[in-house]
């Protein structure tokens, strides 16, 4: 094998229209200029490790992306509609001729049937062509790629003796490997055809005055927590020694990216100097930076005592007077997870704890913190009271500071993790889509499908009405 095309699929759009209501709502924000740093790096092992051609096509953030309605499913009075956005597949037969193999990275369930399109396109104009998958979902479910077509499905990292060695006479799983984690600390971003499109991170358009392009990386790997909703539940806890870190760090600044996305699983599991050393690191290279997977709250209580010399390490911000450039933190999304039966979660503190830490955070007036709550499969009424009045108590702290902006989050627990075994109104691989926070695709031990999405979004309707009213978009703001 020579050269491997590296692919960055389109993403789906998923809007619901209940029969009773006008509009239709967006579910989530569609990210459409995300940077696909795990391709990045895949395409820099294959090159120093194979010395394999790599090319990295990115058919979701393009300036030509189409939204293009593929589906429209039915539940009762609600009816879902699907569009793909990104390039057209026909934008693949310039380019799977040209190379020995194609490599997909697939993260999100919902997204799957696409990659799914994808490999099925490629089969037909191209039998020859050899199919590479690797990410999370393909970890949950490798069988369901190779079934689609894939001859090697990856459950952990891309690991190159495998590529080497496989024979390729039949569909084959490899078992679960990490590559070395101080190897991966310098992605080549020239692989990248422009950095500068990349001005999206998970949450929203970045506040005013946060530089973009926007860096994803991370510098631990795994999370021994038991959160039963959670792929990374219960994995080995890894560090990227601190001199890669900081190597890393200058290497992102050296390619123009000032701003950076977090997506360790468990940050604060990291030792206090490794954090310090860090975060100073950022500050004197004028980083800004964002927590979107969560901060686990628990860690910053200390000997029964909030740890205000941890809160200001992470979320001390300010703006340089010279260029209006934004320096440290600018959005964090906090997991509160449930305000009912928290003894389920080992690593919850009490309420009162938990916000005290809220009310600690935002005396650093950072721009905007998210607060995110899971339903568990057995929400009743008094579950949505309870977020309610749980919400309202945090909207009183958040109401003494006027510089943070917030967003008040409830998702629907997506059948993975200890779910998988859940009855489900269509199955994953009829439907996909249906796997994602914003809808629940199965019906609760006391409410319905139906009713578990109509509660949830009255209830951000009286919490956070200007949440509800950018549903309509699909670019979730902050109020």
């Amino acid at each position: 094998m020579k050269s491997i095309l590296l692919i960055n699929h389109p993403t789906v759009k998923f809007s619901i229209r209940h029969i009773a209501k006008r509009d239709d709502i967006q579910l989530g924000n569609t990210y459409r200029y995300t940077m696909p740093i795990s391709l990045v790096r895949v395409a820099t092992i294959l090159e120093n490790d194979l010395g394999v051609k790599t090319e990295i096509l990115d058919m979701k953030a393009s300036y030509f992306a189409k939204e293009v309605n593929y589906r429209k499913v039915k539940f009762n009075q609600m009816t879902a509609t699907l569009h793909r956005v990104g390039l057209d597949m026909d934008i693949l037969l310039d380019h799977i001729t040209k190379y020995d193999a194609v490599g997909l990275s697939n993260h999100f369930t919902f997204e799957s049937g696409i990659v799914k399109e994808i490999i099925h396109f490629c089969r037909k104009h191209n039998p020859k062509i050899k199919v590479l998958v690797g990410g999370a979902d393909v970890k949950a479910r490798p069988n369901y790629y190779l079934e689609c077509g894939a001859d090697l499905a990856f459950l952990g990292d891309i690991n190159p003796n495998a590529i080497l060695e496989a024979d390729w006479s039949k569909p084959k799983i490899i078992q679960s490997y990490r590559y070395p984690i101080e190897k991966l600390n310098k992605p080549d971003f020239n692989k990248l055809s422009d950095l500068k499109i990349y001005t999206d991170s998970h949450d929203g358009p970045v506040p005013q005055g946060v530089t973009t392009p926007v860096g994803f990386t991370y510098f631990t790997r795994g999370c021994p927590r038991e959160c039963d909703f959670c792929e990374s539940r219960r994995t080995k806890f890894e560090a990227l020694p601190i001199d890669h870190a900081l190597e890393m760090l200058t290497h992102y600044s050296n390619h123009g990216i000032k701003t950076i996305n977090f997506s360790d699983d468990n940050f604060l599991l990291l030792k206090r100097p490794y954090i310090e050393t860090l975060l100073t690191h950022m500050r004197r290279l004028k980083f800004a930076w964002e927590f979107p997977n969560g901060l686990e709250v628990g860690r910053f209580i200390r000997n029964g005592e909030v740890d205000r010399e941890l809160i200001s390490l992470l979320f001390s911000n300010y703006k340089d007077h010279l260029t209006g450039q934004h320096i440290g933190a600018y959005r964090a999304f906090i997991p509160v997870e449930t305000f009912e039966k928290r003894a389920n979660y080992k690593k919850l503190k009490p309420v009162n704890e938990q916000n005290a830490v809220i009310k600690e955070i935002i005396t650093h007036n950072i721009p905007e913190i998210n607060f995110g709550v899971v339903l568990p499969p057995n929400a009743k009424q008094s579950t949505f009271d309870a977020i309610h009045n749980g919400y309202k108590e945090i909207k009183k702290i958040l109401n003494e500071n006027k510089y943070t902006k917030s967003r008040f989050s409830i998702f629907h627990l997506i059948p993975i993790a200890l779910h998988r075994s859940m009855k489900t109104l269509r199955s994953v691989d009829d439907f996909p889509e249906g796997w994602n926070f914003h809808f629940p695709i199965y019906n609760g031990t006391h409410l319905t499908a139906e009713e578990l999405f109509i509660n949830r979004i009255e209830t951000i309707m009286k919490i956070d009405p200007a949440a509800h009213h950018s549903m309509m978009n699909g670019i979730y703001s902050y109020a």
